[in-house]
């Protein structure tokens, strides 16, 4: 058998059958030129056919057969008018894991139809052109899920793994059920996988031991698996997280991704967090601590109700999550309100209070504001948090209260009558429930 390691890296093995020898040489050695020649010799009834040799060529590593290697007739050949060739029978193929031919072997079959002495010997040429084999990274590109923030009903999710085909991914959904302080700062939180059973098919054990359900699956030819995931009713906010294991992000994922890099016991995932919110409610209250022989009509209808300390008038109105009233459509939301409220005593009279009021500021007409450290009667309405200043903000609630009056008259006694007149416009609401207060105590006078 001869063999040679082609100027290209490729290997070729001829082997001589029966009476055939082969041998080589090598011409122009060196030179760009240099071609290696490998002489076959025999003899063999004329008119006749049989198998002569074999022939294998095969790739260097890192590359592949753009296509099969084979047999060519040179134009000297052609020159010559031979009626004989040779032809090559292909006998097997080696390839790659990712399919790509690196390998193949022939029988070399040669058909007698004349003498063909030495001066006109048969000439062929080994076609036998390579490339670099492309090293496919695997892995998954993203995943699609929708939007961040979830509404508070019973909802399905369309989940996509997109990626590499014949990638493998492990993905889990995790429900956090959240511990809160009274200002609603998370302070504890324990958690779960909420796949359903139909969607899980392995588990996962993490680094502190917990074994979670997960999605173990592999990216089709499509280069993507999808699920459905279901989200139930909440009626309070609630966090959850799509967590991948790392190990099956592909490069780009890595280097672009906006997902987070998980510590404790999900070392080595990223995550996403899903919010799943429920619309704010905004608790209009007025509130008194002294008057005690007070009605109050609140709906401009000529009906008085008791106002006391037990008492109190409060109206509540849901809103958006987190949206300006601006860009809010429905009609049935709350956006602007004109209140009126008329207060009659049955035994005392209202009069106006004057002077400071002993938290910075003077007694009159309710005051309205909305940063800290500014006067304002009304509670609660502080949207923004100031924490250098030791202030959380109501959740990020802007309301605006103007026209604000108040008017002493007399209905059936002296002084017996106060009108309350203002203006309440949400600007935006915030995440959270809020109840905004008005103590009339500090307004007006009842004796």
């Amino acid at each position: 058998m001869a063999t040679k390691t082609l100027k290209n890296g490729n290997i070729v093995e001829i082997l001589g059958i029966g009476n055939t020898k082969v041998s080589l040489f090598t011409e122009n050695t060196g030179l760009d030129n240099e071609r290696s020649i490998f002489n076959l010799s025999g003899r063999m009834k004329l008119r006749s056919g049989r198998k002569v040799g074999t022939m294998k060529v095969t790739s260097p590593s890192a590359k592949h057969f753009r296509n099969n290697p084979g047999l060519e007739p040179t134009n000297i050949n052609r020159s010559f008018g031979n009626k004989s060739n040779i032809r090559t029978r292909l006998v097997s193929v080696e390839k790659d894991s990712n399919g790509n031919t690196t390998s193949c072997f022939y029988d070399l079959i040669y058909l007698s139809k004349e003498d063909v002495p030495r001066s006109r010997a048969l000439n062929y040429k080994i076609i036998n052109d390579t490339k670099d084999i492309i090293t496919r990274t695997t892995g998954v590109y993203g995943v699609l899920f929708g939007r961040e923030m979830l509404t508070s009903s019973k909802q399905s999710r369309k989940i996509v793994v997109r990626g590499v085909p014949d990638s493998t991914f492990k993905l889990t959904i995790i429900k956090y059920t959240d511990y809160k302080d009274t200002d609603l700062n998370i302070v504890n939180s324990t958690e779960e996988s909420i796949l359903s059973s139909g969607n899980s098919n392995s588990t996962a054990t993490l680094g502190n031991g917990e074994t979670v359900t997960i999605v173990s699956q592999t990216i089709p030819a499509s280069g993507f698996y999808s699920f459905n995931q279901t989200f139930d009713k909440v009626t309070s906010e609630t966090r959850y997280n799509i967590n991948l294991l790392s190990s099956d992000a592909h490069a780009s994922f890595i280097e672009n991704t906006s997902w987070d890099t998980l510590e404790g016991q999900w070392a080595g995932w990223y995550g996403r967090t899903l919010t799943q919110v429920v619309n704010p409610k905004l608790t209009l209250k007025t509130e008194t601590s002294s008057w005690s022989t007070v009605t109050v009509d609140s709906n401009a209808d000529g009906s008085y109700v008791t106002f006391n300390s037990s008492n109190p008038i409060t109206t509540s109105y849901t809103g958006v999550y987190n949206k300006r009233s601006e860009s809010i459509t429905s009609k049935t939301v709350f956006k602007k309100l004109d209140v009126v409220h008329v207060f009659k005593s049955a035994s005392q009279e209202f009069s106006a209070r004057s002077g400071p009021d002993g938290s910075g500021g003077t007694y009159g007409d309710p005051k309205f504001h909305t940063l800290t450290g500014q006067e304002s009667d009304w509670s609660n309405t502080v949207w923004k948090d100031d924490l250098d200043n030791g202030i959380v903000g109501n959740g990020g609630t802007q309301l605006l209260v103007n026209k604000i009056s108040t008017a002493i008259s007399t209905t059936s006694s002296a002084n017996d009558t106060l009108t309350l007149k203002y203006t309440i416009q949400v600007i935006k609401w915030g995440k959270k429930d809020i109840t905004v207060t008005l103590n009339v105590d500090n307004i007006k006078t009842l004796s």
